[in-house]
């Protein structure tokens, strides 16, 4: 069974695994946003933690932000996507009632 809509099979013929994929995709920006630190101090704590490099507090306010512009535009990327995937969706719900009328 496809949809009528570019050959695309419907969500109840999708595997466990790809709507897992499609879970991960928006929950790992969602965390990685969550645990971001709040204070430059502890950004260079953790870089120093996990790598072993020492980094200023200057180049730490610059991670964190570039941290944060990353996973913000993660999730908008998603979120435009699925509001497409939404409104595409919707045409074809529209033009496919008008034709049965």
């Amino acid at each position: 069974m496809t949809c009528c809509c570019r050959n695309q099979t419907p969500l109840r013929n999708k595997t466990l695994l790809s709507r897992a994929g499609v879970a991960t995709q928006w929950i790992l920006p969602g965390v990685a946003l969550a645990f971001v630190p709040k204070c430059p101090g502890c950004v260079a704590a953790y870089v120093a933690l996990w790598t072993g490099l020492g980094i200023g507090l200057t180049t730490a306010t610059y991670l964190r932000w570039v941290l944060i512009a990353i996973c913000v535009t993660a999730l908008a990327v998603l979120a435009l996507s699925r509001l497409r995937h939404l409104r595409n969706l919707n045409r074809v719900n529209v033009q496919s009632s008008e034709l049965e009328k």
